[in-house]
């Protein structure tokens, strides 16, 4: 997690109770780490949160998608349960009255250990313009528990992260990247001692692996499928070859015949919106390849940075590294290398595009155990009710 230095949003936040903790007999004869006020949870519903569907006081789930870690102490695994309350569910209604939705987490499951608490409330709620309100609450709130920044970062995505139906009911999509944060701090128990040095190490490895696959590049091609969904229907689908001339540029070729294209009004209106989404994939793939820390300097600034721990559950094997502000401001990376090569095998990724939250998922493939690339990303922009997937595959050698 990021330390002292927050990500995530709310957009109408109440400042929570105290927090307490319930372990079992086990439990208190382990070691403890003393986590701090405004850690960071970064999490994902295992279902969808609708304000037409859920009411106050109802009990939801969400799954840790990052290991907790602070100073490099591990206090609770990627991929265990995190349980909370529907402080407020308020429907929007035909007449007056608009959608309303605080969460709460309570407390996490890990290793058969139960430890309770109460995050600072994560809140959205509906305009009838369409948009989701931006309340000035939570920055008090985000300024008492972690100062300005925290106030900062919370101010800029909770509402990017909802979005509000034609009905104009908040939703939260299953799978949605969310942010929580500890209202104060919390002892809880030591799962595994995992402080180490390994960046300057990690940091030289991973350079020379970028180095390899800038040079090897030019030797190999493979097929890159672009899908473009809104709202669950696909609205394009695209195959091509990828290949680098010899000054390292990436080249397309599209694979198959384009359908001929419409006349009139209808054919200028299509020609733009192709170009809008044409512009929409060239964004995304620019972000991949920066937040894959293929740039030098950027990459020095990530690993300076980064809080860093072996990582556990479906990433044994790798280091997860963490940092803010990577790409741009309010930013946020993790990124899982191969602990002996320090290859990267998944990314997880949440951004900015304008005022519209962009978050992102990529998993990589090392060919030749030399040449790593994307073999997969799924991005969304729940905003707009976009998902774009990237898939490469069929990779060979073309020198």
């Amino acid at each position: 997690m990021f330390v002292y230095k927050f990500n995530l949003i709310t957009v109408r936040v109440v400042c929570s109770a105290t927090l307490f903790l319930f372990l079992s007999p086990l439990a208190l004869s382990q070691q403890q780490v003393t986590v701090p006020a405004g850690l960071r949870l970064v999490v994902a519903p295992t279902a969808t949160l609708r304000t037409g569907d859920i009411k106050t006081g109802d009990r939801f789930t969400v799954t840790l998608v990052t290991d907790l870690v602070f100073n490099g102490e591990l206090a609770a695994h990627r991929g265990d349960t995190v349980s909370g309350t529907v402080v407020r569910a308020n429907k929007a209604r035909r007449v007056a009255g608009k959608a309303q939705l605080e969460l709460q987490l309570d407390s996490i499951h890990t290793e058969g250990n139960s430890v309770l608490f109460k995050s600072v409330v994560w809140g959205v709620e509906g305009e009838r313009s369409n948009e989701l309100k931006k309340t000035a609450g939570k920055v008090a709130i985000g300024k008492a528990v972690g100062g300005a920044s925290m106030a900062k970062r919370m101010l800029a995505t909770s509402s990017a992260i909802a979005i509000l139906t034609p009905g104009k009911q908040i939703e939260v999509a299953e799978g949605m990247l969310m942010e929580f944060y500890l209202a104060e701090p919390r002892t809880m128990p030591l799962l595994a001692n995992v402080s180490y040095s390994v960046k300057d190490t990690a940091l030289s490895l991973f350079q020379d692996i970028v180095n390899k696959k800038l040079t090897l590049q030019v030797e190999y091609g493979w097929t890159r499928e672009v899908t473009i969904a809104k709202d669950g229907k696909v609205k394009s689908n695209n195959r091509m070859l990828v290949r680098h001339d010899s000054l390292g540029n990436q080249t397309e070729e599209l694979i198959g015949v384009q359908k001929k294209g419409k006349r009139g009004i209808r054919g200028r209106i299509q020609k733009k919106i192709s170009k809008k989404m044409a512009e929409l994939v060239a964004g995304i793939q620019k972000l991949l390849n920066a937040y894959s820390l293929a740039v030098p300097k950027m990459s020095k600034k990530f690993f300076a940075r980064a809080v860093t721990s072996h990582a556990s559950g479906d990433m044994t094997g790798t280091i997860q590294f963490e940092d803010i502000d990577v790409v741009s401001t309010n930013d946020w990376a993790t990124i899982w290398f191969d602990s002996s090569t320090m290859s990267p095998r998944k990314l997880l990724f949440k951004t900015f595009m304008g005022e519209k939250a962009v978050q992102g998922e990529v998993t990589y493939v090392t060919i030749d155990d030399s040449f790593f690339e994307i073999g997969k990303a799924d991005v969304r922009i729940p905003g707009e009710g976009l998902a774009i997937t990237i898939t490469n595959n069929d990779f060979h050698k073309i020198r």
